[in-house]
């Protein structure tokens, strides 16, 4: 069994800290700033108004269609 030695416990201190710091940051900064998710709900928002106004929703479905496809594509991807 390999044994632990010093700066494997400086590098896993590192790494800890700067996940604490991160996180913290990234929290604060997301209640002072929009957020990428903030601005794409506003835009559903607003195109789900105008498609109620519109008579032909073909084109809006096939939108969601595609969605729904690039959506899975980047998850896939992601993972």
């Amino acid at each position: 069994m390999p044994s632990i030695n010093l700066f494997d416990i400086i590098a896993l201190l590192w790494f800890l800290s700067c996940w604490i710091i991160y996180a913290g940051v990234a929290d604060c900064r997301g209640l002072t700033s929009s957020s990428l998710m903030q601005a794409t709900h506003a835009y559903r928002e607003l195109w789900m108004q105008r498609m109620l106004k519109r008579d032909n929703r073909i084109i809006d479905s096939n939108l969601v269609g595609h969605l729904i496809g690039n959506v899975s594509f980047f998850a896939s991807t992601t993972m």
